[in-house]
């Protein structure tokens, strides 16, 4: 009895092996058989995953740029004071190390020291231009006005802020000034299709 178990396992055993020799597995449907393409979309996606992998790049990019603009102004000798709120729109690019940025509207609400608050158009101001550089997240410019600011850009790059704050005084040298200026600055820009329009609301 116990030969013929004996027996019947070498049969079984070679008739596995004859199975797996004429069968390969890259010959037939098999799991075995479909490893390699399997492997071959892993692979594929791997790549397609690479590829896809957003960039905080602002370059060959284009922006809906706004500038929230505070400015506050104190006269000493007249004890008057101005507070204007500004708000800038504007079409902003990045190439090659340079910034440009083209007006859209420029909107600007002035409170005096009467209580009154003037709303005005201000008129089309020029180009903004700059150059720029960028390491990480972190964009400096340098504009053609002498103002250098840090922006920072989000991961993907569609969105980038900035801030900034400023103080000036005037008047004559040695005397207490006789004018001062505050300025709060506060950039966002929202990437967009070139062609896209960026107009502000109500406009």
């Amino acid at each position: 009895m116990r030969s013929l178990n004996l027996i019947c396992l070498f049969a079984v055993t070679f008739f596995a092996q004859s199975a797996m020799a004429e069968n390969r597995p890259g010959d037939t449907a098999s799991p075995f058989g479909d490893l390699q393409t399997q492997l071959d979309e892993l692979a594929a996606r791997s790549l397609a995953l690479e590829d896809s992998v957003p960039t905080s790049s602002v370059e060959g990019r284009t922006y809906c740029f706004v500038l929230n603009l505070q400015i506050m102004r104190g006269r000493a000798n007249s004890d008057t004071e101005e507070l204007q709120s500004n708000v800038i729109r504007r079409t902003a690019t990045f190439s090659d190390g340079l910034f440009e940025a083209s007006h859209i509207s420029n909107n600007l609400n002035n409170q005096l020291d009467d209580g009154t608050v003037t709303p005005d158009d201000v008129n089309p101001i020029g180009l903004l231009l700059g150059t720029y550089t960028q390491t990480g997240s972190k964009v400096d410019i340098a504009f053609d006005t002498g103002l250098t600011v840090s922006w920072y850009v989000s991961s993907n790059g569609s969105v980038i802020h900035g801030s900034s704050i400023t103080h000036a005084a005037f008047g004559p040298p040695g005397m207490p000034p006789v004018v001062t200026v505050g300025q709060v600055r506060n950039w966002i820009l929202a990437e967009t299709d070139p062609l896209d329009v960026c107009d502000a609301e109500n406009q």
